[in-house]
């Protein structure tokens, strides 16, 4: 899976965006990115792909989050059964 960035510099090669990026272009890099490999995308699709565009939201989640000072967002728990 992709890992987590756990700086900023990670972060911003995570996005594609470069140092001083404005909060705008960083939101725009997040959205084009997510927009592609959203678990909800690719529903439909085999369980490893699933797992895979799970994890590079949550990814992406946390190098927008990093960027932009706002505090890392938990993992949803999801209901067993």
């Amino acid at each position: 899976g992709v890992p987590v960035p756990r700086t900023r510099g990670e972060a911003r090669q995570l996005l594609g965006v470069d140092e001083g990026a404005a909060a705008a272009e960083v939101e725009r890099a997040y959205r084009e990115q997510v927009t592609r490999c959203h678990p909800d995308r690719v529903a439909g699709l085999h369980p490893s792909i699933r797992g895979q565009a799970e994890g590079l939201t949550v990814a992406l989640n946390a190098a927008r989050d990093l960027l932009l000072g706002r505090a890392p967002r938990r993992r949803a728990q999801r209901a067993s059964g």
